[in-house]
């Protein structure tokens, strides 16, 4: 039995499941219609949905359609009125009653509805319209001819007029949001005209006091001018009358109307400070100018609107009491320094270092104690600290420098540096060494045009004279003739070196003393440019035929190159020496 039984599922399971499977789908289809026959159902525009057609209905429609032919036949014949308007508006309830009374949806109906309403708010938005347009010609006439403020009522009627349109009948072709923004402006802009006259009035009355120095009246008049402006800046912010920056100019005329006579005084106190000074009574100029500088301190507090009020004027009011109260202390240093320039020049080494160290301390003492004081400079001090840094070896700077100079050819008292700076002297003066291409006999390179410059200043300070750049006609007077020059036997070029720098004086001087004036390094010139300086000479990478032309060109001030250096001049006095 169990034979058979497993025998049966085997052959005839399939289709016993099929068949399960079949009628379970059958129900589930058949369910999910049944659902949809109960759910709602599309209307197209075309179906009215119960329908109510009896004879009260229709007579409402009727009568809407007798008042809209009735008013058309008016509307035909002269322009509607108010009352003529009321047929079309009962038309319209009429209709609205029908449409409710028929119920459902009728396409019909309520395009007839949509037709009416436009027809309605067309012919009410454009009396109202009429009358918007009359009343701003009569604004504008009124601004062409009179006052422009007599036309404001009328420009408000305009612009409310507009504004009700915009709402109440937006279907309607005289909705015109533009011209209400515009309106609005100017209506506005009319309403704020009387606070701008009134602030030009009182700052004309304020000139005119002052004219006549009615001081208090000039300060009412500013004040309520300020009040003025401040309330337009306030509540009309979009209008040309809005003026912060103007706002800003009667505060500052009010503020320095009241601070003149604190003004006043502090000038005076000056003139006091100046005349004594003068006369070389430090001590009392100094305590005017103190009195001066307290008086200008609180005006500066009170009165920070003030074109007096000033934070410069303060500091220099401070400068000279500085400056006066230690006339007599850096007179006497400014004297050591000249005694001290004196022995410089006169390579009398031994007496300026007698002066030298004394003498930095008391320059540093006296900055100490009056920072503020014209008398002495930073330069000065800065020469000061130089020199009392090298002071061991200032003879033999001087030595050196002196050394190497030859007169400028035609020009006795300016005597140039007969070779290139080198690193090594570069090195003994600033201290650091910029070069590129290093060797200690080697020219100095990639030092910028200020570096050069605060070299020859350096130099100045050890010897007490005018030490500078070459200037192109003193460069082109020591180059001099190439006529007949060799120029292989002068400089270094490309065609002769493998285009670096050479050791100075390595090749022979030319005809008026000096050596690699061509080749080797180019050499920065004086230059009354802030930005660019001239270089001449070219360098060891040039051809012979460029050096040949003596070139000269700018460049940036800034600029380093590993073939730039320099040489120096020295003005001396001839015939003092």
């Amino acid at each position: 039995m169990a034979f058979r039984e497993n025998s049966f599922r085997y052959r005839f399971g399939g289709i016993i499941r099929f068949c399960i499977i079949s009628v379970v789908i059958a129900l589930g289809l058949g369910l999910f219609y049944g659902l949809t026959l109960l759910g709602p159902r599309n209307v197209s525009p075309e179906d009215v949905v119960h329908r109510k057609t009896d004879a009260a209905i229709m007579d409402v429609l009727t009568r809407s359609e007798e008042l809209e032919q009735a008013y058309l036949a008016i509307d035909g014949l002269r322009e509607p009125t108010d009352a003529d308007l009321d047929l079309l508006e009962q038309a319209i309830d009429l209709q609205k009653q029908y449409i409710s009374g028929i119920g459902g949806f009728d396409r019909e109906a309520n395009e007839r509805l949509v037709r009416l309403e436009s027809l309605y708010q067309e012919q009410a938005a454009k009396q109202l319209w009429v009358e918007s347009v009359e009343q701003e010609r009569r604004a504008n006439s009124f601004a062409a001819s009179e006052p422009p403020l007599k036309g404001l009522k009328n420009l408000r009627r305009a612009m409310a007029l507009q504004q009700r349109i915009n709402i109440e009948f937006p279907k309607s072709s005289r909705r015109n949001v533009t011209r209400a923004i515009r309106l609005e402006r100017e209506f506005t802009k009319l309403s704020a005209l009387p606070l701008y006259e009134e602030t030009l009035a009182e700052e004309a009355a304020a000139l005119a006091a002052i004219e006549i120095e009615d001081w208090a009246a000039a300060r009412q008049h500013y004040s309520q001018a300020i009040a003025a402006q401040k309330k337009i800046n306030m509540e009309y912010r979009g209008l040309m009358y809005a003026d912060l920056n103007r706002l800003k100019d009667l505060e500052v005329d009010l503020d320095s109307l009241e601070s003149s006579e604190l003004y006043g005084e502090i000038a005076d106190l000056i003139d006091k400070g100046e005349q004594a000074f003068r006369d070389k009574a430090y001590r009392q100029s100094g305590d005017f100018y103190q009195k001066a500088a307290r008086l200008q301190a609180k005006l500066n507090d009170e009165f920070a609107s003030s074109r007096f009020a000033s934070r410069a004027k303060l500091e220099k009011l401070e400068a000279l009491n500085q400056t006066a109260l230690s006339q007599e202390l850096g007179e006497d240093i400014l004297g050591q320094v000249e005694q001290l320039d004196a022995y410089l020049r006169g390579r009398n080494h031994w007496r300026a270092v007698e002066i030298i160290n004394g003498l930095f301390q008391k320059a540093e003492k006296f900055k100490e104690n009056f920072p503020r004081s014209r008398i002495l400079s930073n330069e000065l001090l800065l020469k000061l600290q130089y020199l009392s840094f090298i002071q061991e070896d200032i003879a033999f700077f001087q030595d050196r420098i002196y050394g190497q100079l030859l007169p400028v050819p035609g020009m006795q008292a300016v005597q140039m540096a007969t070779t290139e700076v080198s690193q090594a002297f570069y090195a003994s003066i600033m201290l650091t060494n910029p070069s590129r291409h290093k060797g200690e006999r080697l020219p100095v390179d990639s030092v910028n045009y200020f570096e050069a410059q605060e070299f020859c200043q350096k130099l100045s300070w050890v010897l007490a004279r005018e030490v500078r750049l070459p200037r192109k006609s003193e460069f082109r007077a020591g180059v001099g003739s190439l006529r007949y020059v060799k120029l292989d036997a002068i400089a270094w070029f490309a065609e002769n070196c493998d285009g670096s720098s050479q050791k100075v004086r390595s090749k022979q001087v030319n005809a008026q003393g000096f050596y690699d004036l061509l080749g080797n390094v180019a050499e920065w010139l004086e230059s009354d440019q802030a930005s660019e300086a001239m270089v001449a000479g070219g360098s060891a990478g040039d051809s012979i035929d460029f050096l040949a032309d003596i070139p000269i060109a700018w460049k940036n001030a800034i600029s380093r190159n590993r073939l730039t250096g320099f040489r120096y001049i020295v003005l001396v006095d001839v015939e003092s020496e």
